[in-house]
Formats: C-alpha cells, structure tokens, sequence
C-alpha cells in the first residue's frame, strides 16, 4: 500500500533517532506521547489507541 504508518510509542516528548520527520501525538484517552512517523503519506485518518506498525 502507498499510505503506510509507524508508530513508536514513548512516554518521553522527544525523540532520539536517525529519523527526519516525527510528530509527537497523544492516544484518544490523552495517555502516553507517542512518535508517530509517517512513511510515504501525508496524512493518517483514523482513531489510534495501541500502537505498532500499522
């Protein structure tokens, strides 16, 4: 598929990795920050609770 995600759960607000482009995003429930990359979209529609590759 075109639109791919990857997820990477952290409780920290930064993020220490040989990566370009991170956003930092909260679980529908405002639990845990997490890094949210996105690979090969722009955008992610959806509700995220658990996180993985996706």
């Amino acid at each position: 598929s075109a639109d791919m995600a990857i997820w990477v759960t952290s409780e920290n607000d930064s993020f220490n990795g040989n990566i370009t482009n991170y956003n930092l995003i909260q679980s529908s429930g405002g639990g845990y920050d997490a890094t949210a990359v996105l690979i090969e979209s722009g955008t992610f529609n959806g509700d995220v609770t658990n996180y993985g590759n996706i």
